[in-house]
């Protein structure tokens, strides 16, 4: 199982591992639960800065992965309890990611942490990109909805017309 919760199966595991999933489902259920526990507590450290896990922006990793990367990160929050208001970056969207580099703001809004970042570090990283965040993330979110407007709006003109031609679809 993935990060994400998903199960992932190749067409040869399927036949020879399909029982074995089936028997490892609750242990996984518990360890999702405990998963999704334990980003409440690390985002509730943060401010309330909700951690995602994005399979288009960070490589895929098992749920155990995952679940280690994020107690680890959390041990270290626990130890030095950065100083942030809580509710006051609700909003903003954490990734979390292995290595040692150093925190990023992706030009998505996304704030991309590594676990092993200082939390005295990482507080001052996020108090001076809040406002830089809030901002891509509003441009993010106006973009995805000109972008649902236009595919509706082509669509829509896609079938009203009566007859369509086979190199118009190919534009």
């Amino acid at each position: 199982m993935n990060a994400a919760g998903q199960i992932m199966l190749g067409t040869v595991d399927v036949h020879q591992h399909w029982t074995k999933i089936l028997e490892r489902l609750p242990t996984y259920y518990d360890l999702h639960s405990q998963l999704c526990m334990l980003e409440e507590r690390i985002s509730f450290l943060l401010g309330d800065v909700e951690l995602i896990y994005n399979e288009d922006l960070q490589p895929s990793m098992m749920i155990e992965d995952y679940y280690r990367m994020l107690k680890t990160f959390h041990q270290s929050l626990v130890v030095s309890r950065p100083l942030f208001h809580p509710r006051s970056l609700k909003g903003l969207q954490m990734i979390l990611e292995k290595g040692s580099s150093a925190p990023t703001l992706l030009k998505t809004g996304q704030l991309r942490v590594p676990i092993t970042c200082d939390p005295s570090a990482l507080q001052w990283f996020i108090l001076s990109h809040t406002r830089t965040a809030r901002t891509y993330l509003r441009k993010e979110e106006e973009l995805k909805i000109q972008q649902e407007k236009l595919i509706k709006v082509c669509i829509e003109q896609f079938f009203s017309q009566k007859t369509i031609q086979g190199a118009k679809c190919i534009q």
